[in-house]
């Protein structure tokens, strides 16, 4: 299988989405500030260039929280080429202290 390739915009660098990660997470804080396409840290990593897709239900099928559908612009992004292996994910973790969702109390419970 041919190894996808990153392309930017003539002329134009990309912000990594790293550069805003919050302090709390001590071990990727500040990791990538700066970083832009011409980096070696995207390694693995495809570029997903900006656009617009319609957000939403127009459907029986959707829930409540789903409607109106409505436009959605995104900024261009790096994205992993393949999927996050649970050991990966184990290591950020490790290494972020983040706790997911799922560890989470419930709001609005009891």
């Amino acid at each position: 299988m041919k190894k996808p390739v990153a392309v930017a915009a003539k002329g134009k660098s990309a912000v990594c989405c790293e550069s805003n990660i919050p302090a709390r997470f001590p071990g990727l804080a500040g990791s990538g500030n700066g970083k832009t396409l011409d980096d070696h840290s995207h390694k693995g990593m495809v570029w997903i260039k900006a656009g617009t897709f319609a957000m939403g239900g127009d459907n029986k099928q959707a829930g409540p929280d789903e409607y109106p559908k409505h436009k959605v612009s995104v900024d261009g992004f790096w994205m992993d080429a393949t999927e996050v292996t649970n050991a990966q994910f184990a290591a950020f973790v490790k290494a972020t202290g983040y706790v997911t969702t799922a560890e989470k109390n419930p709001t609005g419970r009891k």
